[in-house]
């Protein structure tokens, strides 16, 4: 991926998304059938199929994925930055706590920022449901960002 221009690495975001669903998550025919319908909740609702992904299992992985998704929170437009969300969100439940450790204070920062922006509320549920979860289980790698 990094051979191609960051404007191409954005539109990946989707596909990478979509990967960790089908590895991890539990009835994803239904989950992209209840994301047409607007403002449902349930949308937001998933059971895993596995604790951890063997990608999120070594650091460098973890630094990887979150490498592409944190530029496209940033700078990608508003469907990317949507599944980018999502993707955060994915990455800090299905991550070994080891590993994930030294993204957590990039992965805030760069929620926070977003967050603070004008977007539609669908992004902002997303990034509040993972900043969530770093508080949740990953709250001693936060404490940085607590207040």
């Amino acid at each position: 991926m990094d051979r191609l221009p960051k404007e191409n690495q954005m539109t990946l975001i989707p596909a990478i998304k979509r990967q960790i669903e089908i590895c991890g998550v539990q009835n994803i025919s239904t989950l992209h059938s209840l994301e047409r319908i607007e403002n449902n909740t349930l949308k937001f609702l998933y059971k895993k199929k596995c604790q951890v992904l063997s990608i999120f299992k070594i650091p460098s992985g973890v630094q990887t994925i979150v490498n592409y998704v944190q530029a496209a929170i940033m700078h990608g437009h508003v469907g990317i930055r949507v599944d980018a969300a999502f993707t955060i969100k994915y990455v800090l439940e299905f991550s070994e706590p080891a590993s994930i450790k030294k993204e957590i204070i990039k992965i805030c920062g760069a929620l926070i920022r977003v967050v603070n922006d004008k977007f539609p509320q669908e992004l902002k549920v997303q990034i509040f449901l993972a900043l969530k979860t770093i508080q949740q289980k990953y709250g001693d790698s936060a404490k940085a960002m607590a207040a």
